[in-house]
């Protein structure tokens, strides 16, 4: 499997002509909002997610650079992932020791690129049925054989308690990954879950630990402790 992540976006777009996409009511909005703030040239900047899933931010802070100078949108997009830098993300699964070993060799895939898709549908997908409605799938787990999205989380017991319950149906262990990933290359849902788009490379993986049979974790929603 080839590593998506590196994708050039702006390549991305001589493969996608926006005027034959049918474009959903949220991704005309994100393209007005770049036209009229920042110009028209910065419209091609819609193909990516991690800019349009934080684009009223995205557009304040790019508003502010090309009044000082002209930018290409995707050193614009550089400039702003080197601005968000990179965060600690966590993922719990469960696995046996060659699929662990397997996972630091090659990293992770979305279902989409895992069951045969190209990063091409999966932005397109993005530009159809918007960012909200993709994040309401995954987590209502419908349509999850074709979602670009992984589940993510900044509190690594968190991440164990998640993956729990399929490690008991299947009798395998719960080893959590901790990931150092490019805010650029998420989107986050809430307080207590993100979502990394499309893979998670393997220099991204900083660890990769069993998960405790025994633990406790805040739950930020419903209840306000689990013990588990």
């Amino acid at each position: 499997m080839k590593f998506v992540n590196s994708i050039n976006y702006a390549q991305l777009l001589r493969e996608i002509d926006l005027s034959k996409v049918k474009l959903c009511s949220e991704t005309r909005g994100h393209i007005d909002l770049l036209s009229s703030c920042l110009g028209d040239e910065y419209i091609q900047l819609v193909l990516d997610p991690g800019i349009t899933s934080r684009i009223e931010e995205f557009v304040k802070f790019a508003s502010k650079l090309i009044k000082k100078e002209k930018l290409n949108p995707w050193v614009l997009r550089d400039i702003y992932k080197n601005q968000l830098g990179k965060k600690m993300y966590f993922r719990g699964l469960a696995v046996d020791d060659a699929e662990k070993e397997k996972i630091l060799k090659k990293g992770l895939f979305c279902n989409l690129i895992r069951n045969g898709g190209t990063v091409k549908q999966g932005v397109e997908m993005f530009l159809s049925e918007g960012i909200n409605k993709i994040i309401l799938n995954h987590s209502n787990m419908t349509n999850l054989e074709v979602t670009p999205l992984m589940s993510i989380s900044e509190d690594s017991q968190l991440s164990v308690h998640v993956a729990k319950g399929e490690a008991n149906k299947i009798n395998k262990e719960v080893y959590v990954f901790g990931f150092s990933i490019p805010v650029i290359e998420t989107i986050r849902k809430d307080e207590s879950e993100s979502f990394a788009i499309f893979e998670i490379p393997p220099e991204y993986i900083f660890s990769s630990e069993r998960g405790s049979k025994t633990f406790s974790v805040y739950w930020p929603k419903e209840r306000p402790w689990y013990e588990g």
